[in-house]
């Protein structure tokens, strides 16, 4: 009789014994052993990858900025990246300490395209924002 054979008689009770000891009689053979192993690692590298990325998007103290550190936003028109954050600010209805330029693309002569962030509780919109070149400063075009 092999070790993994049902029982001999149909009863429910004997039935429901030899199911509940199929996995100590798979752990009596070699096979049985490596995919243990296998499993009870991998449940642990799921376990520890889990606690990883679970850490990993909350930011410590000294990520944030101190409040005396964030610079004042340039007045509007005076650069490319102030005239596209300001535009920004107001298209979305936020507050223009809220949006910031993080570079910029020269198209043409006169001419950028800015990408601006903005915070918005948990969301961050990004967009790009062209501005050119006039006698009063930078302006946005459509």
């Amino acid at each position: 009789m092999s070790l993994l054979a049902g029982p001999a008689r149909g009863s429910g009770a004997g039935m429901a014994a030899w199911l509940l000891l199929l996995p100590l009689r798979l752990l009596a053979t070699g096979l049985g052993r490596r995919l243990a192993t296998v499993m009870v690692l991998t449940t642990l590298f799921v376990a520890v990858m889990s606690v990883l990325y679970e850490h990993a998007d909350r930011p410590t103290a000294n990520a944030r900025p101190a409040a005396s550190t964030v610079a004042a936003p340039a007045a509007p028109g005076r650069s490319a990246a102030a005239a596209a954050a300001s535009w920004y600010a107001r298209r979305l209805g936020v507050p223009a300490a809220r949006v910031r330029a993080l570079g910029s693309q020269r198209l043409g002569p006169g001419r950028l395209r800015v990408l601006v962030l903005a915070e918005e509780g948990g969301r961050r919109p990004t967009a790009w924002v062209t501005v050119r070149r006039t006698h009063g400063g930078w302006t946005v075009t459509s």
